[in-house]
């Protein structure tokens, strides 16, 4: 039981990153990621609220969004 609850803060976690990530650097609005990854307004809206309010997790989308730099930077250079 524990462990399928572990599964679902997992998963809550991917989506609220993701839908930070598509509203930041793809610039897409919050009824565009809902439409595009099929959740509901306020899943998205109140996830990426909730995100914003965990350090832990904007620490987490800061590493995300070097290493992506970083990555970039070697491809283009």
């Amino acid at each position: 039981m524990a462990e399928g609850l572990g599964k679902i803060k997992v998963s809550r976690i991917a989506d609220r990153c993701l839908t930070e990530m598509l509203y930041r650097y793809a610039g897409l609005k919050n009824r565009e990621i809902r439409e595009l990854i099929e959740l509901d307004y306020n899943t998205v809206s109140v996830g990426r609220k909730k995100l914003f309010n965990n350090s832990k997790l904007r620490d987490l989308i800061r590493r995300i969004e070097e290493r992506c730099q970083e990555y970039l930077t070697t491809i283009f250079s």
